[in-house]
């Protein structure tokens, strides 16, 4: 009998890494803790010089332009209705 919470995990898991959009997860004060394959070919990075860091660092390398992105990093929070994206210059 094959348990479901596990193939709902590797299902998910499968997803993340195989996204094609860059995917981060972040603590509360934004250090990376993981990263799916397109964050790691987006920053020329492996996972391992990823994590760990804080995103803000990230954010300063590639000049990510968006003030609402800052105002996260800063710790302010956003409306879940606000979808406004970053660009890489």
């Amino acid at each position: 009998m094959v348990n479901e919470d596990s193939l709902n995990q590797k299902l998910l898991h499968s997803l993340y890494q195989n996204s094609e959009d860059a995917l981060l997860i972040l603590r509360k004060d934004f250090t990376i803790i993981d990263a799916n394959n397109a964050a790691t070919a987006l920053f020329g990075l492996n996972g391992e010089e990823l994590v760990g860091r804080k995103f803000s660092e990230l954010a300063e390398k590639y000049q990510f332009k968006s003030n609402k992105l800052f105002d996260l990093i800063g710790g302010n929070t956003l409306p879940l209705t606000d979808k406004q994206s970053f660009e890489v210059s």
